[in-house]
C-alpha cells in the first residue's frame, strides 16, 4: 500500500527551504511507485503502478529536456544518452510527479511531464535558471509562447490547464519567492463547427474509409489464420456498437446476452465494462448486426481456447509449471535442450521443426539468464530453474487481467499467450498474457513489416493508396450516423458508455450539406416538424412548385447556433436579429436535443428574472424601462411556448420545431417607436408651469454656490 502523506509548508521558513523540504519528502518518505524506487534514475518504469485497460506496454517516466524530447518522439530511450534536466528542476520535477500520482493517479505520464519540460525550458529562457524557486508570471508566460507555438490548439489548451495547476500548487504550498496569479491563456478550440476546409479535414481524419468500411466484411468472411480471425472479429465487434477498443479486451467470456423486450422480441447484447467511469451495461446490437457479433464471439472463444486451459491450470495450481499431458513425465527432471523446446514451445510443434526450436530455445535460456550446465557441447537444465524462470513470466496481478474492473484472466474472452500472434517468434505454450490494443492498430494500419489486413487481402483505396484506419474512428462514425438518424442524446449517451451527454458533440460530425438536407426532408412531415412548415396542405396552398422544389427555395442554407438550427441565408443579408435568435422565425429547434435544450430553459429562467427587473425599473419610474418590459415578455413568451413543446412526450425525438407567428419588431419599427417617445418627452417638457421654470432656476442658483 502506497503512503501518501500531504505537504505543509511552514511559514517562518523560506521558500526555498520549503522547497528543500518538499523535494526531500517526496523522496525519502512516499512510498508511491513502491519503497524502492530508485528515485535517483532519470528513467522510472511505473508499468505495474499503471492499471492499463487494454493495454501492456512499457510506460515509463522519463524526465527529459524538452528540447530532447521533441526530437525523440518514437522508439527506446537509452538512459545514459537521454539529456535530462538541469538540477535543481530535475528533483522538484519527480518530486511533483510522485507526489501528484500519489494523491489523484493518471493514466499517462506524458500528461504532467510534458508541461513540465515546457516550464523547464521556460525557466531557461527567461531567467537563465533551473531553480523552480524562481518561477513566477513571466515564466509561465514564456511556457505559454513555447506551447502555442509547438503544439496544437487542443493540446496546448490542455498543457495550459497544467501550467496553471502547477503555479496554483508553487504558490499554496509557499515553494517559490513571488505568488503567482496566472490563468490558462489558452482557449479552447471549438469542436462543433462543421463548416469549411479544416472543419471538413477534421471530419474526414475522425470518420473511417469508405473503401476500408467496404473491404472488412470481406476480410471477415476470408479470415482462415488465428490471428486474421481474432483481429477482424474484434474489428466486427467494434463496428456492432461504438465501442472503446481498450473495451474490447475486458469482455467477460459470458458477455452474451439474450432478453425479450416489452413486446416480446427476442434482443441480444454484450456485457460491457466502459472504460471512463460508466457503470458496467449491456450494450444491445441491432439486429442486423447480431449474427455478426454472435460470429466473432464464437470465433475469439475458439483461438483463445489453449491460452484459457493455461490460465486455468494456474488459477489452480499457482507455483508449477503448465505441461501438456504429453510430456508431463518431464516434471522435475534434468533437461536437454530438445525437452526444453518440448515445454516451451510444445512436442508436435517441436518435432516438426527440431532444429529451429532447439536454437529458440537455447537463445531463450540464454536471454532469460536461466541456469544451465554444459554436458559436453550440450546444455543441462534443471528443472526447477526452467520452472522459476517461467513462473515469473505470469503478469504482475495475476490471476486478475484487471483488478479496478475485477476480472480474473480465466473469466475474460480475450488474452493470449506469448507471442502467440508473432509471425516470427513461437508461441510460449506455458505462459499467459494481456493482448495489447496494438494487435487491432496494426490490422487496420501497416505497420513497418507488419502488413494491415488490407495489404493481405489485397484491399486498397479507391486510387490505389494503402487503407489506413483506427480502431476509434468506428466510434466516431457509429456515432455519426445514430446522430443522422435522430436518436436522442441520452441514448446515445449509454449506447457509447458515456457518463455526461455533453461529450456526445465531440463524436457529432454530420455535415453542413447532411445538416441542410435533415432540414429539407423533415419540411412538410407532422411527424418530424412542429410549426408552420409542417402542414404539407398549406405548402401547396400557396404554391404551384413540388414540395421538394418549395423546400430547396426555402432552406437555401442551415447551421447549428446555440440554441439550435439557422435557416438565414447570409449571402443575402446579414442577421438582422443581431444573433437574437429565439426570436426569429427563421430558426428551429430539435427536439431531443439535451444540450441546447438545457440553455433554451437556462435562457427562459433568465428572461424570467430580467422581466422582473424591469417592471420594477418601470414602477420606480425609469426612462425606457417600458420597452424592457416589453421586449423581455416577447421573449419569455417564445421561450416558454418552445420548452413547453420541447418537454412534451407526444412529439419524437429529432422532430424539428419552428414557432409560428412570433412578434417580432424591425429595427425601422424600433427607431420609429424611440422617436415618438422622444417627442411625447418634449412635449412633456414644453408644458411645464411658470412654477416648475422657477423651481429649476432656483435649484441650478443653490448648485452654483459651490
Amino acid at each position: 500500500m502506497s503512503t501518501v502523506l500531504q505537504f505543509e509548508p511552514i511559514e517562518t521558513l523560506s521558500s526555498q527551504e520549503n522547497l528543500n523540504r518538499f523535494i526531500t519528502m517526496c523522496k525519502n518518505d512516499l512510498t508511491v511507485f513502491g519503497s524502492d524506487l530508485p528515485f535517483k534514475n532519470n528513467i522510472w518504469d511505473i508499468s505495474s503502478f499503471m492499471e492499463q485497460k487494454g493495454k501492456t506496454k512499457r510506460i515509463a517516466a522519463i524526465f527529459s529536456t524538452y528540447e530532447y524530447a521533441s526530437k525523440n518522439t518514437g522508439g527506446k530511450i537509452n538512459e545514459e544518452k537521454m539529456v535530462a534536466m538541469k538540477e535543481p528542476f530535475l528533483s522538484f520535477t519527480k518530486a511533483y510527479f510522485r507526489y501528484r500520482f500519489g494523491h489523484n493517479s493518471f493514466k499517462s505520464p506524458g500528461h504532467l511531464l510534458e508541461p513540465l519540460r515546457v516550464v523547464d525550458q521556460a525557466l531557461i529562457n527567461i531567467k537563465n535558471s533551473s531553480n523552480p524557486n524562481d518561477i513566477d508570471n513571466f515564466v509561465l508566460d514564456e511556457a505559454a509562447r513555447i506551447t502555442k507555438k509547438h503544439y496544437s490548439k487542443a493540446r496546448a489548451y490542455r498543457i495550459g490547464a497544467v501550467l496553471a495547476d502547477i503555479g496554483l500548487f508553487l504558490t499554496n504550498k509557499r515553494l517559490i519567492k513571488v505568488p503567482i496569479d496566472w490563468r490558462n491563456p489558452m482557449k479552447r478550440p471549438p469542436d462543433s463547427s462543421r463548416v469549411g476546409k479544416e472543419a471538413d479535414e477534421l471530419r474526414n481524419k475522425k470518420m473511417p474509409s469508405k473503401a476500408g468500411l467496404e473491404a472488412l466484411p470481406k476480410i471477415f468472411n476470408q479470415a482462415s489464420t488465428p490471428y486474421e480471425q481474432l483481429s477482424i472479429s474484434l474489428i466486427a465487434l467494434l463496428i456492432c456498437a461504438p465501442n472503446r477498443v481498450n473495451e474490447l479486451f475486458l469482455l467477460p467470456y459470458d458477455c452474451e446476452v439474450t432478453q425479450k423486450d416489452s413486446d416480446g422480441i427476442e434482443q441480444y447484447g454484450l456485457r460491457w465494462f466502459p472504460a471512463k467511469g460508466a457503470a458496467p451495461m449491456i450494450k444491445w446490437i441491432i439486429p442486423s448486426m447480431v449474427d455478426v457479433a454472435k460470429e466473432a464471439i464464437s470465433r475469439i472463444k475458439t483461438v483463445t481456447m489453449h491460452a484459457r486451459e493455461v490460465t486455468q491450470w494456474y488459477e489452480n495450481n499457482p507455483n508449477r509449471v503448465y505441461l501438456s499431458e504429453d510430456i508431463e513425465n518431464l516434471r522435475g527432471k534434468v533437461l536437454n535442450t530438445k525437452e526444453v523446446a518440448y515445454i516451451l514451445f510444445g512436442k508436435s510443434q517441436t518435432d516438426n521443426d527440431l532444429e529451429r526450436f532447439r536454437r529458440l530455445a537455447s537463445a531463450w535460456v540464454n536471454k532469460n539468464s536461466v541456469h544451465f550446465e554444459k554436458d559436453g557441447n550440450k546444455l543441462v537444465i534443471k528443472f526447477s530453474d526452467l520452472e522459476k524462470r517461467i513462473l515469473e513470466l505470469l503478469p504482475d496481478r495475476f490471476p486478475y487481467l484487471n483488478e479496478e474492473v475485477g476480472i480474473k484472466f480465466s473469466e475474460a474472452l480475450v488474452y493470449q499467450r506469448i507471442n502467440e500472434y508473432h509471425s516470427d517468434k513461437g508461441t510460449l505454450i506455458p505462459t499467459v498474457k494481456a493482448i495489447s490494443d496494438q494487435l487491432v492498430s496494426d490490422a487496420l494500419k501497416t505497420r513497418g513489416n507488419v502488413l494491415s489486413l488490407f495489404e493481405k487481402f489485397g484491399y486498397t483505396e479507391n486510387d490505389g493508396s494503402p487503407i489506413q484506419m483506427t480502431s476509434h474512428q468506428f466510434r466516431h462514425w457509429l456515432n455519426t450516423l445514430a446522430q443522422k438518424g435522430g436518436l436522442s442524446q441520452l441514448d446515445i449517451a449509454k449506447w457509447s458508455g458515456r457518463l455526461d451527454i455533453r461529450q456526445n458533440q465531440a463524436y457529432d460530425h454530420i455535415s453542413a450539406d447532411e445538416m441542410l438536407e435533415m432540414a429539407r426532408e423533415a419540411i412538410g412531415n407532422e411527424e418530424l416538424m412542429s410549426g408552420p412548415l409542417s402542414n404539407i396542405d398549406d405548402i401547396k396552398k400557396k404554391v404551384v412548385i413540388s414540395r421538394d422544389e418549395f423546400a430547396r427555395l426555402k432552406v437555401p442554407t442551415a447551421h447549428v447556433g446555440e440554441y439550435g438550427v439557422c435557416i438565414h441565408d447570409f449571402t443575402m443579408t446579414p442577421c438582422q436579429l443581431h444573433r437574437h435568435c429565439m426570436g426569429c422565425s427563421e430558426h428551429f429547434c430539435v427536439k431531443g436535443d439535451l444540450i441546447r435544450t438545457d440553455r433554451i430553459k437556462l435562457l427562459k429562467e433568465e428572461t424570467e428574472v430580467l422581466l422582473e427587473r424591469a417592471k420594477a425599473a418601470q414602477e420606480d419610474g425609469h426612462f425606457g424601462a417600458n420597452r424592457w418590459v416589453e421586449s423581455h415578455s416577447i421573449d419569455l413568451e417564445v421561450l416558454t411556448n418552445t420548452c413547453e413543446i420541447l418537454d412534451n412526450d407526444s412529439i419524437p425525438d429529432g422532430s424539428i420545431i419552428q414557432l409560428s407567428n412570433i412578434l417580432s419588431v424591425s429595427p425601422i419599427e424600433q427607431a420609429s417607436n424611440r422617436r415618438k417617445e422622444n417627442l411625447k418627452l418634449d412635449q412633456k417638457q414644453t408644458e411645464l408651469e411658470p412654477d416648475d421654470y422657477s423651481d429649476i432656476k432656483k435649484l441650478i442658483d443653490e448648485l452654483g454656490d459651490f
